[in-house]
């Protein structure tokens, strides 16, 4: 089943309002290529337990935890508006105490591991410049570095380690395509 055709099935079975009522089921479907597009189920953070490497999770990117540059772009503008209102959906790639670096030619290491499609761009595709936290830094106690799997993602490359309290679910895969 395509994607479209995932997509407007739950419109049409749904109806208007389809994605607030998928939500307050804990579904989630997920239709950016950050990580594999599917079908989400949305777990809070509290019950999922530890956070580990490779978790998929929920960024608030309104909350008072996330990222100032991350806040203050949606502010000014600068960042999509609908990032207000849907999760930013990302792969966990390091846990607090990792060591991330940046090598120009070969993009994010963690702890000697290059992640894939990880290479920072300079401007967006507005041709402003993109932020760029400076490297290498160990994450910090109660932080985690996000990863994309799009090389055009948004993530801990340009807006740093992400508080966890700025988190707001774990979500598991149930079926992606």
């Amino acid at each position: 089943m395509s994607k479209v055709l995932l997509l407007a099935l739950s419109g049409a079975v749904l109806g208007v309002g389809s994605v607030r009522v998928l939500d307050a089921l804990g579904v989630l479907i997920v239709h950016t290529p950050s990580i594999a597009e599917g079908v989400y189920l949305r777990r809070p953070l509290d019950a999922a337990g530890a956070l580990r490497s490779g978790d998929v999770v929920c960024l608030d990117a309104t909350s008072a935890f996330a990222p100032e540059v991350l806040r203050e772009g949606l502010s000014s503008g600068r960042f999509p508006a609908f990032w207000r209102d849907e999760s930013l959906v990302k792969h966990v790639a390091a846990l607090a105490g990792a060591e991330v670096s940046y090598e120009s030619n070969q993009g994010v290491v963690v702890n000697g591991a290059v992640l894939p499609n990880s290479l920072r761009k300079a401007v967006d595709l507005q041709g402003k410049p993109l932020p760029s936290p400076s490297l290498p830094e160990r994450v910090p106690l109660g932080h985690v570095w996000l990863s994309s799997a799009h090389p055009d993602g948004f993530d801990s490359r340009y807006i740093g380690p992400v508080d966890v309290r700025a988190l707001s679910c774990v979500a598991e895969a149930l079926w992606t395509f």
